[in-house]
């Protein structure tokens, strides 16, 4: 539109207008086309769209220009960061934008495959965008390569900003984990429910040689949980004496088959006493003991009368 022709008053009185709001938006129009003409960075032909009207010349012109400018640098960005930064700044829904994303995703899938060792690994993970799955996939690749406590830690440490990936890092964790000490640390680190406080509770199981161990185990287990009923299991095998099984009997619940097992094992040691006892003191003992109405409940009565009427 050549503005010049406009008699802006006649033209304002014709269609019921103050005339100023004709010529106002015409010469601002002007002057945005001119200062797209003369932009030369995607910065500044971006700053320029925001300020133009949807369906404006200046609109389409300047977004022609913009995606234009982008698909200009995409073409000579050859890393994942500038890509990336180029990615940020393209209009939304463009060919440019299309482009930079398929160039990107290229790009960090080879990247990511051909790290061979911790320290690539590392830094590839820090050059993924956050919540992409690229960045998912460089951790994976990471930790794949850690070996110790100390590498996974730093694994754990870098990936603060996600719940998703904290939890691969401790289920790692976990896995290399040895000693009691270790599953410990790491189980403190773990939230309530997850896959890999759980798994922890399991692994800390697995490797306890003694009632204390496994005492504690319990205490950390979510009442009725499958680690809860795994760890009264190995605490009935680690009971060699009737004390030690009355006390982890009085954990379990009414009915369950962990009670009914812890029931048995009670009943066999102290029948086991009861036939070594050779007084009515050392079955009595043994017979405050033992469960109501059990066998060897039974046996103590049967015992005693018969030494009784010896």
């Amino acid at each position: 539109m050549n503005k010049s022709n406009i008699d802006y008053k006649a033209v304002g009185k014709a269609l019921g207008v103050k005339h100023f709001t004709i010529k106002n938006p015409l010469e601002k129009e002007h002057s945005f086309l001119k200062k797209i003409d003369e932009a030369t960075t995607i910065i500044e032909i971006s700053g320029l769209h925001k300020k133009t009207i949807f369906g404006s010349e200046s609109g389409d012109t300047s977004l022609e220009k913009w995606n234009m400018l982008c698909l200009k640098e995409l073409g000579t960005a050859t890393t994942i960061e500038e890509i990336r930064n180029v990615n940020y700044y393209t209009p939304r829904g463009s060919e440019s934008e299309r482009l930079s994303c398929a160039k990107l995703n290229k790009l960090c899938s080879e990247t990511i495959e051909s790290v061979s060792n911790l320290e690539e690994s590392r830094l590839v993970f820090e050059r993924m965008l956050y919540g992409s799955k690229y960045k998912m996939n460089a951790l994976l690749k990471w930790i794949s390569f850690c070996d110790t406590i100390e590498e996974v830690r730093e694994v754990f440490e870098k990936t603060s900003r996600s719940v998703k990936h904290r939890n691969i890092a401790l289920l790692k964790w976990v896995e290399i984990t040895t000693t009691i000490e270790e599953v410990r640390e790491v189980f403190e680190k773990t939230i309530d429910g997850s896959e890999a406080r759980n798994t922890a509770l399991l692994k800390w199981i697995e490797i306890t040689t003694t009632i204390e161990e496994i005492r504690e185990v319990f205490e950390k287990s979510p009442r009725g949980s499958g680690s809860h009923s795994i760890a009264l299991l190995k605490w009935i095998s680690f009971c060699t004496t009737i004390e030690e099984i009355r006390d982890m009997y009085e954990k379990t619940i009414d009915g369950s088959d962990i009670r009914k097992s812890a029931f048995k094992k009670i009943d066999k040691l102290c029948l086991n006493a009861i036939e070594s006892a050779t007084t009515t003191e050392e079955i009595r003992e043994v017979f405050e003991k033992t469960i109501r109405l059990s066998s060897s409940w039974k046996a103590a009565i049967v015992k005693t009368q018969k030494i009784l009427n010896s």
